[in-house]
């Protein structure tokens, strides 16, 4: 019989399925627990509870990490652009794949899941409207309309074309360039 002290540690490999099973359940909307998680991933629950404690330390990894996905395509949009461009240029980037629109779907099922997760996802918008300064009032709307284009993706509500939806989206960062009021 083997025992289990003698299987190779893979902590970070073991961490990153733990989460992207807790995405994908989340996505699916399944109600999410250390052991579902767990045979999602297939760990045992032993190992969920040792990287993160407690469903609640679980969820809010996985808001951790959808936001950092999140941050990084802002980054990647930055050179030179207001606040408001980056996060419109991130929310509207490209047609998204199914990884990143199931990544979505769980942002948005564990904020509402967890009011906790919504008024942090508050909370980073609110820091990130300040942080240019004054936005004007085109470069709210455009925020607003690219969270109704990112909710619409999310649940597949409008199935755009993706030429409509590339005007769509340039529409939204010429709108969020916008003039000073």
């Amino acid at each position: 019989m083997t025992s289990g002290a003698n299987r190779p540690k893979q902590p970070v490999l073991v961490r990153t399925k733990i989460l992207a099973a807790g995405e994908e359940l989340l996505s699916k909307g399944v109600p999410l627990s250390i052991g579902e998680v767990a045979a999602a991933a297939g760990v045992t629950k032993g190992a969920v509870q040792h990287h993160f404690g407690s469903r609640e330390m679980l969820l809010l990894a996985i808001y951790d990490d959808l936001q950092s996905h999140f941050e990084q395509a802002m980054e990647r949009n930055r050179a030179g652009k207001s606040a408001a461009e980056s996060y419109v240029a991130a929310t509207v980037d490209s047609t998204p794949d199914e990884t990143r629109a199931m990544q979505w779907r769980a942002l948005l099922v564990a904020c509402v899941m967890e009011r906790s997760l919504a008024d942090r996802w508050s909370s980073w918008t609110r820091a990130n409207r300040a942080s240019n300064g004054k936005e004007s009032t085109s470069q709210l709307i455009a925020r607003l309309a690219a969270d109704g284009l990112w909710l619409s993706d999310t649940l597949g509500t409008y199935g755009l074309a993706k030429a409509e939806r590339k005007k769509l989206a340039k529409a939204l960062v010429q709108l969020a360039i916008g003039e000073s009021e």
